[in-house]
């Protein structure tokens, strides 16, 4: 605060009449704005560091084998079987799991929670994240597989946007949708888990008629 007092000072000696008093103020303004900001983000850290004392790491990155209801999850959006196209990197995916905050050692969260333009990362602690698991679209150049056969990604929800109808089907001529699901509705853009993911996620059901697809 002492250094706010020195600017305003420089200023009305360098600058003669300027408006030294509203520069003051929108000085002060952005310093409580960062303050309330870094408040914030304290807030979601300290909230996600004591719920992740009790996650042991083979339930990491939405691999827990415990079912999900969302009865008291309101805030989960998206349901296993849909379709998504990440918002920063612009890649396509389909929900094959979620959590209802970030379960990922602080490590992983400090090397992969870097939006490209900047800003508050530490809302992405706290609210759902999704493994994706990253497939082309029937035409789309198709890139070279991860080691494994599979490009599994975790997502928080807020860099998720929903594909529907047609324009949601993947390519299922690599293989590793079979391994999730059994079949596609294009109508609404749904892939059907198999019975052992549905038992996961018994919630996660989308109402579809028309056509079905088996992989």
């Amino acid at each position: 605060w002492p250094a706010v007092l020195v600017v305003a000072w420089c200023l009305q000696v360098v600058c003669g009449g300027l408006d030294v008093g509203g520069i003051l103020n929108r000085l002060n303004d952005a310093r409580s704005k960062h303050e309330k900001r870094q408040k914030s983000a304290d807030v979601h850290q300290t909230v996600h560091q004591n719920s992740m004392k009790e996650v042991p790491a083979d339930e990491y990155f939405g691999h827990s084998k415990k079912p999900r209801l969302r009865l008291s999850k309101a805030e989960v959006k998206f349901k296993v079987g849909q379709v998504i196209k990440h918002k920063l990197w612009g890649y396509y995916a389909v929900v094959v799991g979620w959590d209802e905050y970030c379960k990922a050692p602080e490590s992983w969260i400090a090397q992969m929670h870097k939006p490209p333009s900047g800003g508050d990362v530490q809302p992405w602690r706290t609210m759902p994240n999704y493994s994706l698991m990253v497939l082309p679209r029937p035409g789309d150049e198709k890139k070279p597989q991860r080691p494994g056969g599979q490009d599994v990604r975790y997502v928080p929800q807020v860099n998720m946007e929903l594909l529907t109808g047609p324009r949601a089907e993947l390519d299922p001529s690599l293989g590793a949708l079979q391994e999730y699901f059994s079949s596609f509705y294009a109508d609404c853009g749904w892939y059907q888990p198999h019975p052992w993911l549905q038992s996961i996620y018994p919630d996660d059901i989308v109402e579809c008629g028309g056509q079905k697809t088996e992989l």
